[in-house]
């Protein structure tokens, strides 16, 4: 019997529940066996995706800094008060067009790194807890018990891990669309005031 996502229901194996009850405690959790290396690759997956992520954040804010520090220099400050005040209202409505482009762009720079910098700071992700088996009692468990245990204990950190790196990931979307459009701001605005 195949559920909605088309995979063998444990029902197909088992028809009832008894039958169910007496695999388990004939077998003990078996399944865990098979289960938890595929648990231990997906914790290291999703360890190797965070990186993946922070990386990406960083490398983003290096950019956004890079950006600032060249274009800066380049925009003719002294001369914005000039077109502004000077009687051809076509220079006048080009420098001033110029300067919004230029004020958005800063504002939309900032909030990106704002954002960035929350995508950096957000909270810390979950590690497998080495010291609950370091205890007795889980030593002397049987082997299938322990397994059992250790899926559980890797399901809750990966569904944990993975919700925040998706957070990151959601930010780092916003941050780059935001970096993205600020720098064309940024460009049109230095170079329209080089053209007037």
């Amino acid at each position: 019997m195949l559920n909605k996502k088309g995979v063998r229901s444990i029902s197909f194996l088992c028809r009832n529940k008894k039958c169910t009850d007496d695999n388990r405690e004939k077998n003990g959790y078996e399944g865990a066996k098979v289960a938890l290396p595929i648990f231990i690759d997906e914790y290291t997956k999703e360890c190797d995706r965070k990186v993946v992520i922070e990386n990406k954040v960083n490398s983003l804010v290096t950019i956004e800094i890079a950006i600032l520090t060249i274009f800066m220099p380049i925009i003719p400050f002294s001369s914005i008060k000039k077109y502004l005040l000077q009687m051809s209202n076509v220079t006048c409505i080009l420098a001033t067009i110029a300067c919004l482009l230029l004020c958005i762009s800063v504002i939309m720079m900032i909030i990106s790194f704002g954002i960035l910098m929350s995508a950096v700071n957000i909270q810390t992700y979950k590690k497998v807890d080495i010291e609950v088996l370091d205890e007795d009692d889980v030593l002397l468990q049987h082997t299938n018990s322990v397994e059992k245990g250790l899926c559980d204990h890797y399901k809750k950190i990966i569904l944990f891990n993975s919700s925040l790196s998706d957070k990151k990931v959601e930010k780092y979307k916003i941050g780059l669309h935001l970096t993205i459009v600020s720098f064309l701001c940024l460009l049109f605005g230095t170079i329209l005031l080089k053209l007037i």
